[in-house]
């Protein structure tokens, strides 16, 4: 063995041993940050067929990451949701919730007059240069809401939880019978509340996205942000976005993917919230038991909805 390696040259040698060799023995405890921009296969042809979605599996780290598939599934899981993509910002996530509502030129849309500064601007000066026009509500006032909904018959409505940042709270369950009294979707916004005080696909919403930079990271140390629906068909528009528009970091996931319950997302929203909540249900330990259940497993990408209580991730409880 000394002697071929002495046959070859030097940066062969290193090339042969720093390759990414095989697994390691025993499950890591934390998700480990997959810094890969490409993954390899046995053929070309089984390469093909991944690429092509025919089966499960990793080519190209902008169509699709294990370490930033770990965050998607546990989020998907405390939010009930069906699919989920993250992206690298919470405005690249309304973009793709926006892009999955299918609007076209002429399309309205209805949007709360308090929403963040950003979300506006995207839907006046990004969206309204496509034709699409943006009407704006006191979501506040339901009969606002339900006048302006009747009038401008919309396809999209969107608001957030509590508004940033001025606290308003929407009442989800009644903008969701608003909206699809109207053949429209509801688009909320939950990074204010975060899964842990509320979970709008539960009370009828479409969509829920995240700015994960905030209370889903808790530390000012990643930026991020996640769309997920209820709707499974959703899938192919949020993945063509995450495709060609917003790539998400695997870094900055492999932090926000950080468990036990002390670190991350689980410190910024138990300790606090549960004070503010006058004891809320942990829905952090839905979270982490769904970034546990897929740390060191990058092969694994099915959903995790299924496994989630029906009253798990809901508060107050049905009376």
């Amino acid at each position: 063995m000394a002697e071929r390696k002495n046959n070859l040259h030097l940066e062969t040698q290193f090339v042969h041993a720093t390759g990414s060799g095989e697994p390691p023995v025993g499950q890591p405890t934390a998700t480990p940050v997959y810094a890969a921009a490409t993954y390899t296969y046995e053929s070309m042809d089984q390469m093909d067929r991944a690429f092509a979605g025919e089966i499960e599996g990793y080519v190209y780290t902008r169509h699709g990451n294990p370490t930033v598939n770990i965050f998607e599934k546990a989020i998907c899981a405390v939010e009930s949701g069906a699919t989920a993509r993250a992206y690298g910002s919470g405005m690249a996530a309304i973009h793709a919730a926006l892009f999955a509502c299918e609007l076209s030129p002429g399309s309205v849309v209805l949007a709360s007059q308090d929403l963040y500064g950003a979300t506006t601007n995207l839907l006046l000066n990004i969206f309204g240069s496509f034709g699409i026009k943006t009407l704006f509500a006191d979501f506040s006032n339901l009969e606002e809401v339900r006048g302006k909904t009747l009038e401008s018959k919309p396809r999209v409505l969107i608001a957030e939880t509590i508004s940033n940042p001025l606290l308003k709270v929407c009442d989800v369950d009644a903008c969701a019978e608003i909206a699809h009294s109207s053949g429209a979707r509801l688009i909320i916004d939950n990074t204010f509340a975060s899964p842990y005080l509320c979970q709008p696909l539960t009370h009828g919403a479409d969509l829920v996205v995240h700015s994960a930079t905030k209370f889903l990271s808790g530390h000012a140390d990643a930026m991020g942000g996640i769309a997920v629906s209820r709707d499974e068909l959703d899938r192919v528009a949020l993945t063509g976005v995450m495709k060609l528009a917003g790539e998400a970091s695997r870094y900055s996931f492999g932090i926000l993917s950080r468990v036990p319950p002390s670190q991350n997302a689980t410190r910024s929203l138990s300790p606090g919230s549960t004070r503010k909540s006058h004891g809320a249900p942990p829905a952090t330990t839905t979270c982490n038991r769904a970034l546990g259940a897929f740390a060191g497993k990058p092969g694994s990408r099915s959903s995790l909805s299924s496994s989630v209580p029906s009253r798990a991730t809901r508060w107050p409880p049905a009376e």
